[in-house]
């Protein structure tokens, strides 16, 4: 491996260990509710309009 193929190596890899600890590094400021909730919100509506479709296949 030459040397400069080296140093880019070895730079990137620098760089991503000092982001990542960057990154754990903040504390976390409030708990995030919108992620789950809206998951749930999604699967319940997906799952009212596939009801209301059997429903009316039904009829």
């Amino acid at each position: 491996m030459n040397k400069s193929k080296f140093f880019s190596v070895a730079l990137l890899t620098g760089i991503m260990v000092l982001s990542a600890s960057a990154l754990f590094a903040t504390p976390p400021s409030a708990t995030p509710i919108d992620g789950g909730l809206s998951l749930v919100l999604g699967s319940c509506a997906i799952y009212g309009a596939k009801k209301i479709r059997d429903a009316r296949k039904k009829a």
